[in-house]
């Protein structure tokens, strides 16, 4: 899988005023904005302007020092790679897989994204246990997908990151298309559902239109492999017991927020559904979820509960101050769209939320199951 971006440092592309590497240079039209290195708009809170700029080139530099230890390490990464593409996380030892975890929650260099997005979330195996070719399928979906999935698609098609360059060019929004109609085809126990076109975006995004199929390969993996089983299952059960998991955390780590939340009469899920549903593509700056995914791509869903868990973390004091419903749930939008310094929220949910033991999460899982099962059966 070929790389997407120079390998140049990322503090050259930083808030760069005329695109970014590898990027349509679409602020040439409007010279005062700022683009990220994926070409999307960076957004500053104008109070905190100063504040955020300097963050945000603090997170650059962190970038620079990821690419140093991968180089450093090069042979070891690449073998290391290539024998979990092969079998997965049976092919390398607990050393090896505690050595990548480390560099993954370091942050992975923007030219290693695609390759090793593809080989640590499962796509490589997703792909060459496939009975039939990519165009074969992508053939079939195109003629022979419901006509109702088929609409869904086409109707979020262009609600996919409207503003982003990629997805205002032909190229980016076929291969959009493309990757959801062969998902569904491929896939019609989970068929399409809102969510899944910002996670393929995303995808799209950091490997580029033109490795259409192996963001489908991807996509197939970061879905079955990687999120919630049945977040996008009939009736969103899995969404529903993931939500029910990240409540009893949120309990259990914060419980001043917990029962802040019960005093203003706001469930959490007002705010978190969507960080579940499009794991944070929709709603934090595409850097930001990049270096998000590099972790939960390999580790599995257990970093999106410390994700958001080192989230509250960081603005837990905020939280507490906003005693109105809409003045906390526009304070929590805001902190998110304009969260630019990821390692600052990566060191939060490694190193500022506790343990988080598996078990515990299987034991909430349970009971959200049993709830959830209730709900429904109750609302038939």
């Amino acid at each position: 899988m070929s790389a997407q971006e120079s390998s140049s440092s990322p503090q050259a592309h930083a808030l760069s005023d005329n695109g970014v590497g590898g990027s349509p240079k679409c602020a040439e039209e409007d010279p005062g904005r700022k683009l990220d290195f994926y070409g999307h708009e960076v957004v500053f809170n104008e109070g905190e302007r100063v504040v955020r700029e300097r963050s945000y080139q603090s997170t650059a530099a962190s970038y620079d020092e990821s690419r140093e230890a991968w180089a450093a390490d090069k042979e070891r990464i690449d073998d290391i790679i290539e024998r979990f593409g092969d079998r997965e996380r049976k092919a390398i030892s607990r050393k090896d897989w505690k050595f990548v975890k480390g560099l993954c929650r370091n942050g992975v260099p923007f030219s290693e994204r695609p390759r090793v997005w593809f080989s640590l979330c499962g796509a490589a195996q997703e792909k060459k246990s496939s009975p039939v070719p990519y165009e074969a399928l992508k053939t079939k979906a195109m003629s022979g997908l419901g006509e109702k999935v088929a609409r869904q698609i086409e109707g979020d098609i262009h609600r996919t990151f409207p503003s982003h360059p990629t997805f205002q060019r032909p190229e980016g929004t076929e291969c959009l298309k493309g990757v959801l109609s062969v998902f569904a085809l491929v896939h019609p126990d989970v068929g399409y559902a809102q969510g899944l076109n910002f996670v393929a975006g995303m995808l799209i995004m950091v490997c580029g239109h033109e490795n259409e199929e192996d963001v489908f390969w991807m996509l197939t993996a970061v879905v079955h492999k990687r999120m919630y089983p049945n977040t996008y299952g009939e009736d969103l059960k899995g969404c529903h017991v993931g939500q029910k998991i990240l409540d009893r955390l949120v309990q259990k780590k914060f419980p001043r927020v917990y029962r802040h939340f019960e005093a203003l009469g706001c469930e959490l899920s007002l705010v978190t559904s969507e960080w579940l549903l499009c794991l944070f593509s929709r709603s934090f700056p595409p850097e930001t979820v990049a270096r998000i995914w590099d972790s939960l791509l390999f580790e599995g869903f257990k970093i999106f509960y410390r994700v958001s868990l080192g989230f509250i973390r960081l603005h837990h004091d905020e939280i507490l101050r906003r005693d109105n419903l809409g003045d906390l749930v526009t304070f929590l939008k805001e902190e998110v769209r304009c969260c630019v310094n990821n390692e600052q929220v990566m060191r939060r949910a490694f190193h500022g939320i506790g343990s988080m033991r598996s078990s515990k999460i299987i034991k909430y899982a349970i009971k959200g199951e049993e709830e959830v099962d209730a709900m429904l059966e109750g609302s038939c």
